[in-house]
């Protein structure tokens, strides 16, 4: 079931990454625009994609993926 939410489906949301730093005008530029935003992750330097379990805060590698769209 996890792996079938994780990629199954079509997805039509847009992702953006933005240095921490811009946090506090990014949230206050949602305000005015009233476009809800959620900050979903972080960029690191390690490759592939983590997932974290929020009931104990561990991390799992993330083995679905969904349609390359570059393929």
């Amino acid at each position: 079931a996890r792996r079938c939410l994780l990629s199954g489906g079509d997805d039509y949301e847009l992702l953006f990454s933005a240095t921490p730093a811009r946090r506090e005008v990014i949230q206050e530029m949602a305000r005015r625009l009233a476009l809800p935003l959620h900050r979903i992750g972080s960029l690191t330097g390690d490759t592939g994609v983590l997932l974290l379990r929020e009931s104990d805060g561990t991390l799992h590698p993330g083995a679905a993926a969904g349609y390359d769209h570059f393929g």
